[in-house]
């Protein structure tokens, strides 16, 4: 008769007190889905134990592998410390292969938690940044992963994500857009098709765009010359015009305000200068002198009510933009995420959806310490006078420096927190009584062509003791 040898084997009871346990289940608690075992059950993730003890308990493995980049055989050794379970690497595999539409529900369940906060009046929309960011993969093509991203910036989150592959380009369509909505995005998204969708679903639009790439008509149907119209603008102006584009589904023209704001003469040669120098060095001496006549300007094209926003108004919130991109550097660096070392597409889908799942635990606790800090830091009535008169351009410095916390430190040290918590700890003694259970792990086959680091290290130990020998003879 066969004697089993690693599958059925039972882990010692763990005997440590290891309070990122308890924080762990506090979060599965009170800020997971409480029908978490439920869809796991019915998106095939979970059907029965098969040495794991719970649904909780899986998740957790999940998120160590992911945000932890463990290897699955260092997933296994993890287990086993924990008293989660003892499974072959194969197994974890298989797991987290069967769990890539649970994690994916997940993801948006704790994204749907900020679709509209309890705070915003009825009737008006949330300020959202759509980009989208990639990952390379390797042997691929250096744009393999498309991650599609919906920043609040009013609560500073991230509302709804979407993972394409590179067959699919940025567009508004990877959303759900909610009524009176304002979209800003950069001009990386077609207007027509931005202004359509956003008519659909009765948001509203704030694009930026370029001159080659936008075809705008009169109120007869006529092209305007965008140059003719703004020739002879001083700098640090705003110009509006009042024109329409024509819908690339419907063939129906829609009315937009086109906003062209030329930057002040300083900034203007700045930016000329950057962009002739990235036009040289793509195309040689001759490129087309006209992007850089037009990169003194910025364009953007809105479907707002000019009562409601303003066009100094627009120009001002347009700077907001950036917020995404500082977001999409905080997770690649907090979440070490800079390139993808997957090749399979399931495999690659569910690591970043199971990453996104610790930046939305971390965003919960970074709010937290975020609101408790502001509180500590919150002047006392009194004591502390801040003069603004703003009738005055001059500058007036307040007697006691205005504290600002920084997004960046919060984010680190908070997503550190969440890794700590589920990675959680461990003693020598727990080590000694998994020691028969982590062989599996440590201990690799016998190779063919030998492993040269144990054959010079036992040959040493044989000299020594041959040394050891003469010395005592």
């Amino acid at each position: 008769m066969s004697t089993p040898t690693h599958d059925s084997e039972m882990q010692p009871a763990v005997q440590e007190m290891d309070l990122n346990d308890v924080s762990w289940n506090e979060v599965v608690a009170t800020k997971l889905p409480t029908n978490l075992e439920e869809q796991a059950r019915s998106h095939k993730a979970w059907s029965r134990k098969r040495g794991i003890s719970s649904v909780s308990d899986l998740l957790r493995a999940l998120l160590v592998y992911a945000c932890c980049q463990y290897s699955f055989r260092e997933l296994g050794m993890w287990a086993v410390l924990k008293g989660i379970g003892s499974l072959s690497e194969r197994a974890w595999r298989k797991r987290l292969e069967q769990s890539q539409l649970w994690i994916g529900w997940l993801l948006s369940e704790l994204l749907g938690v900020h679709q509209r906060p309890a705070w915003l009046p009825l009737g008006v929309g949330r300020v959202r940044i759509v980009d989208a960011t990639r990952w390379k993969t390797p042997g691929g093509t250096g744009d393999d992963v498309r991650l599609h991203q919906s920043y609040d910036l009013a609560t500073g989150k991230m509302d709804q994500v979407q993972l394409t592959d590179r067959h699919h380009a940025e567009s508004l369509s990877h959303f759900v857009l909610g009524e009176g909505d304002l979209m800003v995005t950069d001009a990386g998204y077609p207007v027509p098709s931005s202004v359509e969708v956003t008519q659909q679903s009765k948001s509203l639009l704030l694009q930026r765009t370029t001159a080659s790439h936008l075809h705008i008509e009169n109120e007869q149907g006529q092209t305007i010359v965008l140059k003719e119209q703004v020739r002879g603008q001083p700098g640090d102006s705003l110009k509006e015009i009042k024109s329409w584009v024509r819908l690339p589904k419907s063939g129906e023209r829609a009315q937009v305000r086109l906003l062209c704001y030329r930057l002040p003469e300083e900034q203007a040669k700045k930016a000329r200068d950057r962009k002739a120098a990235k036009l040289r060095k793509k195309h040689g001496r001759k490129y087309n002198h006209e992007l850089v006549w037009w990169a003194s300007w910025v364009l953007l094209v809105t479907t707002t009510d000019q009562a409601v926003w303003s066009g100094q108004d627009l120009i001002y919130l347009y700077r907001a933009r950036w917020q995404i991109e500082l977001l999409f550097k905080r997770i690649k660096q907090c979440l070490c995420l800079h390139q993808l070392v997957l090749k399979d597409w399931g495999r690659v889908s569910c690591v970043l959806h199971l990453n996104l799942i610790v930046w939305c635990l971390q965003e919960q606790e970074s709010q937290w310490l975020r609101e408790l800090l502001t509180q500590v830091l919150s002047p006392i009535q009194g004591q502390i006078r801040h003069v603004r008169e703003q009738e005055d351009e001059s500058n007036v410095e307040s007697e006691e420096q205005q504290w600002v916390l920084s997004s960046w430190t919060l984010a680190h040290f908070c997503c550190e927190e969440v890794r700590t918590m589920l990675r959680g700890a461990w003693t020598r003694r727990r080590k000694q009584e998994c020691e028969p259970a982590l062989r599996r792990y440590i201990f690799s086959r016998k190779r063919k062509r030998g492993h040269h680091e144990s054959e010079q290290r036992a040959w040493l130990e044989a000299k020594y003791r041959q040394l050891a020998g003469r010395s005592v003879a």
